[in-house]
């Protein structure tokens, strides 16, 4: 079944756009390229997954080795281990490179579709809107933290968005790319129940399909790894997910992490508590959200809930900042004027996402968050409540969403007054004209 949201005109950006929005860009790429050229980049996760796929090349156990002794696993589907593998015998310089600039491109594309399914048409303007945005995402905390570290992200939010997009205008190839991103990371099912719960059932049925078959490709590949993954107790070991950090660490920005922090022992029933509210509340949202014409606003708050109810979600994972920062720009554009103050208001919430430097050496300086200095005094015994309050920052502006989105969606005959902050354009509309 697929939805049919009324139809507007596409809103066209003055072309003016296309010099700022350029210049944004270089300066911002200009300036993470030359922070890694003085300080490297990190690459933690990238060794991570090499070690994996080389370890499969050479027929020893993936999931048993340790990176360097610390403690941190390989944990990805066997399935990935064809991309892995073969990466692997590269030069880490270049698999390293290609990695970023993928990522790069990756985020760009994500911003694109973005605007495109609110309903702005292509155009120079849009092409100028789209790279400033870029260009100021880079110096986002999660986006920096997921290109330094070399994770892939960026690469499954696209997977999810492009699904969303794309699939509006090719219904019968709908749910393939969450299928995909699913069977890579097993996160992104969370979208499969949000397209069961939207009526979108032949788009369920090609996601778990699609998530089947690599899944059972990665049997044929790997079979005594797959049964050990899926049957053996891996996919549940969150201490191995987490490695050498605690579950309470302040960089676990998941509600798993709160309560851990804040309940010691008794955190893991808390959580199970608040997850599964949090869940259900989420996706009531991000379904009301889609029934009252908003499909963008839809999706945004299912990404949300995944991450706040995920046992782990690490700064890098809320990169869905990206696509919620260009939804609040497109709703304070349309308030404009009229509401000013609130127009403001709606962009604050990036704030708690955006990269500072902090010394990290002598000399050395890194991008960091606000997470960081928090997690530093909550390890020195400082429980004071602006440390607490600091410490739960990502999770914290998950739940205002969240929580703002539902008093708006459920209020009395609120579909009716739903649209300064709900786009009704139609996806199909917005991107048939590509």
């Amino acid at each position: 079944m697929q939805h049919s949201h009324p139809t507007t005109p596409a809103r066209i950006l003055p072309s003016a756009l296309i010099v700022p929005g350029a210049m944004l860009f270089v300066v911002g790429l200009g300036a993470f390229l030359l922070l890694k050229r003085a300080v490297g980049f990190d690459s933690y996760d990238l060794e991570v997954y090499l070690t994996g796929g080389d370890n499969f090349m050479h027929g020893l156990a993936v999931y048993d080795v340790q990176l360097h002794g610390t403690g941190t696993y390989f944990i990805y589907p066997p399935i990935t281990l064809l991309v892995f593998g073969p990466l692997s015998v590269l030069p880490f310089a270049v698999v390293e490179g290609v990695l970023f600039g993928l990522g790069v491109v990756a985020l760009w594309a994500v911003v694109w579709l973005t605007f495109r399914m609110l309903g702005f048409g292509p155009g120079a303007g849009l092409v100028g809107a789209s790279l400033g945005v870029l260009g100021c995402a880079l110096w986002l905390h999660p986006v920096n933290g997921t290109l330094d570290v070399g994770q892939i992200n960026i690469l499954l939010m696209f997977l999810v968005v492009a699904d969303f997009a794309v699939g509006t205008r090719f219904p019968r190839l709908a749910g393939i790319l969450i299928g995909v991103a699913t069977a890579i990371k097993i996160t992104p099912a969370i979208f499969i129940l949000y397209l069961l719960l939207t009526r979108r059932f032949r788009a369920a049925l090609n996601a778990t399909l699609t998530f089947s078959a690599l899944t059972g490709l990665g049997f044929l590949v790997a079979p005594a790894e797959s049964a050990r993954y899926w049957f053996g107790g891996m996919i549940a070991d969150t201490a191995r997910l987490l490695g050498p950090i605690p579950v309470g660490d302040v960089s676990n920005q998941s509600i798993n992490g709160i309560a851990s922090r804040f309940f010691g022992e008794s955190g893991g029933v808390v959580w199970l508590v608040l997850a599964l509210a949090i869940g259900i509340g989420g996706l009531a949202v991000a379904v009301k959200a889609d029934r009252c014409g908003d499909p963008v606003a839809g999706m945004l708050a299912c990404a949300i809930t995944g991450l706040l109810i995920s046992p782990v979600s690490w700064h890098e994972h809320w990169i869905w900042v990206v696509p919620v920062g260009v939804w609040l720009g497109a709703t304070a554009l349309r308030l404009g004027s009229r509401k000013p103050v609130l127009a403001g208001a709606l962009l604050s919430p990036l704030v708690v996402f955006l990269a500072w430097p902090q010394e990290s050496a002598p000399g050395a300086v890194r991008p960091t968050s606000i997470l960081d200095p928090a997690d530093s005094l909550w390890d020195e015994g400082s429980r004071n409540p602006i440390v607490a309050l600091v410490g739960t920052a990502y999770v914290s502006v998950g739940v205002l969403i969240l929580a703002v989105g539902a008093w708006i969606l459920f209020r009395p005959n609120s579909g009716m007054r739903t649209v300064e902050f709900a786009h009704s354009q139609s996806p199909p509309a917005a991107i048939s004209d590509r």
